[in-house]
């Protein structure tokens, strides 16, 4: 291996490491889903600091399911709902310092999908949402993903708390997670 990727290989090992408690939980969540969960609406947690969420009586027909070490989202109908987002927490303090934060997503879908990533900052009377430049989209390979988000300190400063959220777009969708990472960078 060449001396450049040696040094790429263990900045990102590195950066993996920012976010442990985060990337452990989001790799224990597909174990932790009690089979198959059909969630009602509203924000329904999956595991500690994991979430699903749309709006509450508004036609979704969904499910989740965990096998092996993926999470399956089947959205038949994303009804009259104006979002679906997959979230979890992130550690405000580990952002603070960093330049970006990236995500590692290596995901696939039956049929077409679309998400944008984005970083909600928290603050005591609101939040700010910022979204990564790039959208992701599959068709229904395996495929990686690697999304950067560009922090902006001052903005951090004031916050309280910090989420990621994939905000799938479409009416209907069936996605799996094989693997997601936060990265601090």
């Amino acid at each position: 291996m060449s001396s450049l990727l040696q040094k790429l290989a263990e900045q990102i090992e590195t950066a993996q490491k920012g976010f442990s408690n985060e990337n452990e939980r989001l790799k224990a969540l597909p174990a932790a889903l009690p089979g198959i969960l059909k969630p009602e609406g509203g924000r329904t947690e999956l595991a500690q600091g994991i979430w699903v969420d749309f709006k509450p009586d508004s036609g979704v027909k969904t499910q989740l399911s965990g096998k092996g070490g993926s999470l399956r989202i089947q959205t038949a109908s994303r009804g009259e709902s104006p979002w679906f987002s997959f979230s979890y927490r992130l550690s405000v303090s580990k952002l603070k310092g960093a330049r970006f934060f990236g995500q590692l997503v290596c995901c696939s879908s039956q049929g077409s999908a679309r998400f944008n990533l984005c970083l909600r900052i928290i603050f005591a009377d609101g939040f700010r949402d910022v979204f990564c430049d790039q959208i992701v989209v599959m068709t229904g390979e395996e495929q990686q993903e690697f999304l950067v988000i560009r922090l902006d300190q001052e903005l951090l400063a004031d916050a309280v708390g910090a989420e990621v959220l994939f905000f799938f777009e479409g009416h209907a969708f069936d996605v799996t997670l094989n693997e997601i990472e936060a990265l601090h960078i």
